[in-house]
């Protein structure tokens, strides 16, 4: 007969706490070969980016709306890592009608010829103490 190993646990709180971290290391290693090779991500949420500026004295919140956008990330070297955004700008908001209206005039963004907007990473630094 082969002999089994017997914890002995105090209360049932030990037992469920030594299930949920069996879980959890199941779950990392289901997963992480998915994050570690992946290299290419793109974001569901949010779908704008949000901006503020100050008239006078009021701060008013806009936001420009992402309609596609892709992540590359180099996790040996975050620093050659790139993101991608591609902006709708005719169905974007500066906070308020008139200024919305100037944001998309000819004489700023000019969203009639230009209805969207790119932006390219030039530059990513990795924050010390952080991942």
């Amino acid at each position: 007969m082969k002999k089994f190993l017997k914890i002995k646990f105090n209360n049932i709180d030990e037992i469920y706490l030594l299930r949920k971290k069996k879980i959890l290391i199941f779950l990392i290693f289901l997963f992480s070969p998915s994050i570690i090779c992946a290299q290419t991500f793109s974001m569901d949420f949010p779908k704008k980016v949000n901006f503020y500026y100050y008239a006078s004295f009021l701060k008013i919140n806009g936001f420009l709306k992402v309609t596609d956008n892709k992540f590359i990330i180099n996790f040996k070297n975050p620093e050659k890592s790139k993101i991608f955004l591609q902006l709708d700008i005719n169905n974007s908001n500066a906070g308020f009608p008139f200024a919305t209206y100037l944001m998309k005039s000819p004489e700023i963004l000019y969203t009639d010829k230009h209805p969207f907007g790119y932006f390219e990473s030039t530059k990513i630094i990795k924050k010390k103490n952080f991942l």
